[in-house]
């Protein structure tokens, strides 16, 4: 898995059935899995694996699938 960005969370909020991640860096994911505990202003790293997209919070090893907006 390749590093691709590192940001902080501006809003994480349901819309259109999907759970849509907002990033300070200006860009949009869209989830399927959302994080139990809150991650509103928490730093998240972006890593791609061949064309999936993933995303970490806080440092920790669970990651999160995700897709551009």
């Amino acid at each position: 898995m390749k590093l691709v960005s590192k940001a902080f969370v501006e809003s994480l909020s349901n819309g259109m059935g999907l759970v849509v991640l907002e990033l300070d860096d200006c860009t949009r994911w869209s989830m399927i899995d959302r994080p139990f505990h809150n991650v509103n202003g928490a730093p998240v790293h972006v890593y791609r694996d061949g064309r999936k997209f993933y995303v970490g919070f806080n440092g920790e090893s669970e990651r999160f699938a995700v897709d551009e907006m």
